[in-house]
């Protein structure tokens, strides 16, 4: 004779807490059978055997018997969760990457709070160094140019193109050109920044496919 199994593909010996419980003898043996009729959304009753701490005797257990009602579907999902080795983002490791993307962020964070207060050059923006020859020797000098007029003046009333960093050495210099750097650096980090919020976005937009999907289908 065939082996009795769950028509709803439940483990019956867990189900009742009964272990080596045959499917045949499972007080549900008989409606999960008739289930498999049924339309996923049409309701069944079944039973099941939990065990609850005890009232009145602390550290010990009883079992109660009950009764709920579920669908087909809903089986499906519950002894898919039983049986199934369930997995979750934690345990196949997005809950982590989001972790260290939280953490790459802070750190982000911080990386800009320590640059606040630092001359940061505008776009287009560079440092020129030039020679002027005089009657004494030549003599080389830096500047700091753009495109357009729009240096605020040392004199004048209109902004001016160019603002003039003396000799290699000049703090003015040294401080415009690691400007230059810092513009340059975070012009990099807004690109990789806009990669990561495309790949991210798809991410979330995989999951929520997922869930329409999902609600499609019920």
């Amino acid at each position: 004779m065939p082996q009795k199994i769950c028509g709803l593909g439940f483990d019956c010996a867990s189900m009742m807490l009964q272990p080596g419980l045959d499917p045949s003898e499972c007080l549900n043996y008989k409606t999960c059978g008739a289930a498999t009729k049924l339309t996923p959304d049409e309701e069944i009753e079944l039973i099941r055997v939990r065990q609850i701490a005890a009232q009145e005797r602390q550290q010990e257990w009883e079992r109660i018997q009950e009764t709920f009602r579920t669908t087909r579907r809903e089986a499906a999902v519950m002894m898919l969760m039983s049986r199934g080795c369930p997995q979750s983002a934690e345990s196949l490791g997005v809950a982590a990457q989001m972790a260290a993307i939280a953490a790459s962020v802070a750190q982000l964070h911080q990386n800009l709070n320590n640059i606040e207060g630092l001359y940061i050059a505008p776009s287009g923006c560079e440092v020129h160094h030039y020679n002027v020859k005089r009657p004494s020797g030549v003599y080389g000098y830096n500047k700091l140019t753009a495109d357009e007029p729009i240096f605020e003046p040392s004199e004048k009333q209109e902004k001016v193109r160019v603002i003039h960093l003396s000799h290699d050495d000049d703090p003015r210099n040294t401080e415009a050109r690691l400007g230059i750097e810092r513009r340059n650096q975070l012009t990099r980090v807004r690109t990789f920044l806009a990669t990561a919020v495309e790949l991210l976005q798809e991410a979330a937009n995989t999951i929520s496919e997922q869930s329409s999907d999902e609600e499609r289908s019920v």
